[in-house]
């Protein structure tokens, strides 16, 4: 049966979404890695405390719902405890509780009864037991290429079946349990749901003659809902309307309500254009009968079915009939600050619209067009300004753009409208949004010293004024201020502001000892290629034959994008030489510096700070050197493909430096610095306060030189080659030639979609073949000549 006295649950079919998600890891085949964590950009660190109004630092990455939840909030309302359930965080992929998530989500399943099963365990008291419904029913779309698409949509709800236990109960009562009666219902009623996956039609036959009056009014009933599942909505609507009209049937008022039904799953389900690109289509004449039907429903009292129901269908429809009222009224509702009863729902509806018609194009920050269906010539700019009337519709959605979007409008919007509004939730996209070069930075600084601590923004207000300090050159008073707070956000719990605190402070530090005690931070989540690299050696290393310098343990305390950006683009090698001899870093990070220090040294011919970093090196390092310059210097650098002239966001690759990872993170890519992913990309070129602009400038032409170098298998494969061809009679020069070879099999080749690809491609293919060439002809008969076969192409 199919009887919406309950709740019903909403058109599944509306989210029809094509999820088009590219993957892309070192090899086509190899598992997914991802940064390692430091600021967590999906959600609050303790998403429990964010509902009930510990904002944190609010991030514009964040989903529109936990944005929502907030606006509330800086709206100077609260959200109620029932408000504060109906928040559900998203994770990332990246997340360090995601398998919790998982976890937690899976055993709720198993505990729970679904209604289909519960139907089918009260079903099998008055019959033999039938296998489980699929409640799913296939959609074949023809996609505009020719191709089809065959999404589900969720077809017999919940509450189809909640209904058909509780009417079986009651019939088994009025009946009997052995009645024929009863017996026929049944097979009625698995009619009914065999339609629910889609497949022959099957409609339950009429009653036999001499059925009590009650069965064939309900076999009219099911026969109806069996058209409905069955996508014949016109038969379906026609039966429901024959029997609204009739006062002795049960069903005449929920078959009024399942009229308007019919109407809208046959919006839905007309459109034949082959657009499904992002929001389920829909026959706008149809879907304007289920209006005016709905609203007119609203108007009376049904037997059957509850006036929530009829409401919850009819908001539906609303959204998308006249989404900007609805807009409006959800906005309403949600933004407070008084509680809104149906929070849940309106939340959904809300995050939905909005997910549907903005998650395609550049609207949030960290948009990436790799991983969304963007056209070549939008930007966020172009964008904001062709959201202009969605914005209209409420003051929540406007906002909720706003503060995600970095197009320059957006920032001017919330300026001005804090200006002339001063409410708290423009205040703090403003104050967001504003670098240094705005005329409203000082201002907005000032205006933030009277943001209160028991604020529920107060850790956002503060991280933002903090920045502008620190962007405005007022480095002292930055200073003396994050002193004073620091202990404040420790207390709070959450790592992810304690971190973003710690760039700042980091930022204006006043000298080498202070950058290097505030550059360290606390890894959230270790996901990156460079700790599956660590793991996959310590692994290994479980064949007590095979041994390599792979750190047994890491610390979680390791350097960030902002941090290692600071050693990658600008420190000098001058600077990181005293890096490396400074105490104040762990030892662990220490001599990841020492590492990419001395290879900086090496590839740029630096003998003096060399020699001052190499009797920091590991002791095996130091036997493969020698001198720690030259030929074999060269050579340590073709042995260790974790040796690199940069630091990694996180765990460092340098942590396993003598391991051949399997998905070819291994030496260096062409363009490396622009391979290096991290939390904010805009903070690795901030200047830091205790450089000078000398120092500054020095490292980033040392870094320019690096890149101007390309890629390991180029830039080591030349030298290599020409030492080869100059000291033919070096002992060790057919083990270099091997190195080399196994370098291009195995090293970093990320450069594919670069302007000078196939030029690059060309390079290493004529180094790989000189290589081969040298050893099948003047090395034939060395053991590095048999051992370079496989690597020889």
């Amino acid at each position: 049966m199919n009887l919406r006295s309950f709740v019903p649950s909403r058109f599944a079919l509306s989210l029809l979404v094509l999820v088009m998600m590219a993957v892309f890891t070192a090899q086509a085949c190899g598992p997914d890695f991802y940064p390692d964590v430091f600021i967590l950009k999906l959600r609050p660190d303790h998403p429990k405390e964010f509902a009930a109004g510990k904002l944190g630092v609010l991030l514009p990455t964040y989903p529109r719902a936990d944005l929502t939840v907030a606006f509330r909030y800086l709206n100077e309302g609260v959200l109620t405890p029932a408000e504060q359930k109906a928040y559900n965080p998203v994770f990332a992929m990246s997340d360090p509780d995601l398998q919790q998530s998982w976890a937690r989500d899976e055993a709720g399943y198993k505990q729970r009864i679904e209604p289909a099963d519960s139907w089918r365990l009260a079903r099998a008291k008055y019959a033999a037991a039938e296998k489980t419904v699929e409640q799913n029913r296939e959609l074949k779309v023809q996609m505009p290429d020719g191709s089809t698409f065959a999404p589900d949509y969720l077809n017999c709800n919940g509450d189809a079946f909640l209904t058909a236990e509780a009417t079986l109960a009651s019939r088994a009562q009025t009946w009997g349990e052995k009645s024929p009666d009863l017996a026929d219902w049944l097979k009625g009623q698995d009619a009914v749901f065999s339609n629910c996956r889609g497949g022959a039609e099957i409609v339950p036959p009429n009653a036999p003659a001499g059925s009590s009056a009650l069965l064939k009014e309900d076999r009219a009933y099911q026969a109806a809902a069996a058209e409905f599942y069955a996508a014949q909505f016109e038969i379906a609507r026609r039966a429901f309307q024959t029997i609204a009209q009739d006062p002795g049937s049960p069903w005449q008022g929920v078959s009024r309500y399942l009229v308007a039904r019919c109407l809208i799953r046959q919006a839905f389900l007309s459109r034949s254009d082959g657009d499904w690109s992002s929001m389920a289509k829909f026959d706008p004449a149809l879907m304007q009968q289920a209006d005016s039907l709905l609203q007119s429903l609203l108007k009376e009292k049904l037997p059957g079915i509850s006036r929530k129901a009829i409401q919850d269908q009819l908001d539906l429809v609303r959204l998308r009939t006249e989404p900007t009222v609805r807009l409006r009224e959800l906005s309403d509702a949600l933004a407070g600050p008084r509680p809104d009863l149906n929070y849940n729902q309106n939340l959904t509806d809300l995050t939905w619209y909005l997910d549907m018609q903005l998650d395609q194009r550049a609207v949030r920050e960290d948009f990436e067009a790799a991983y969304r269906q963007e056209t070549q010539n939008e930007g966020f700019d172009k964008t904001y300004a062709g959201l202009a009337q969605l914005r209209d519709s409420s003051t929540l959605v406007d906002w909720l753009i706003t503060f995600q979007s970095p197009a320059t409008e957006a920032k001017n919007h919330a300026i001005a409208e804090w200006k002339s509004t001063g409410k708290p939730y423009w205040f703090l996209a403003a104050i967001s949004k504003a670098t240094e070069r705005d005329a409203a930075a000082p201002e907005l600084v000032s205006a933030a010293e009277s943001i209160p601590v028991d604020s529920p923004a107060w850790e956002s207000f503060t991280f933002h004024r903090l920045r502008l300090l620190v962007a405005l050159g007022r480095n002292q008073e930055a200073r003396q201020l994050l002193d004073q707070t620091l202990p404040q956000i420790r207390k709070t719990g959450h790592d992810s502001s304690v971190n973003a605190f710690l760039g700042l402070r980091m930022r204006a530090a006043e000298n080498l000892r202070e950058f290097l005690s505030y550059a360290p931070r606390k890894i959230l989540s270790q996901t990156s290629e460079s700790q599956a690299a660590l793991d996959e050696c310590l692994d290994v290393m479980k064949n007590p034959q095979r041994n390599y310098e792979c750190a047994k343990k890491v610390s979680p305390v390791q350097f960030s994008a902002d941090a290692a950006g600071v050693f990658n683009t600008q420190a000098p090698l001058i600077v990181l030489v005293d890096a490396a001899n400074s105490p104040t870093l762990p030892d662990q990070l220490r001599g990841s510096i020492v590492n990419m220090a001395w290879v900086r040294s090496v590839l740029l011919n630096d003998s003096a700070s060399a020699a001052k970093l190499f009797p920091l090196l590991p002791e095996k390092l130091q036997q493969q050197a020698g001198s720690g310059m030259g030929f074999h210097a060269l050579m340590s650098l073709l042995r260790n493909p974790g040796l690199r002239p940069y630091l990694d966001p996180g765990v460092q690759r340098s942590y396993s430096y003598d391991f051949v990872e399997s998905y070819a993170d291994n030496w260096w890519c062409q363009g490396w610095q622009t391979n290096l992913y991290g939390e904010d990309p805009h903070l690795v070129q901030t200047p830091v306060a205790f450089l000078t602009p000398n120092e500054i400038n020095e490292g980033q032409r040392e870094a320019k030189q690096l890149m101007d170098q390309k890629g390991a298998a180029v830039y080591l494969g030349t030298l290599t080659l020409d030492y080869a061809n100059a000291h033919p009679e070096d002992k060790d020069v057919p083990e270099s030639l091997y190195l080399v070879l196994r370098m291009i099999r195995y090293g970093c080749d990320r450069w594919d979609g670069a302007s000078d690809a196939q030029d690059h491609a060309n390079q290493v293919t004529v180094i790989r073949k000189e290589a081969a060439r040298l050893l099948r002809q003047r090395y034939a008969a060395s053991p590095w000549t048999r051992k370079a076969a496989p690597y020889v192409g």
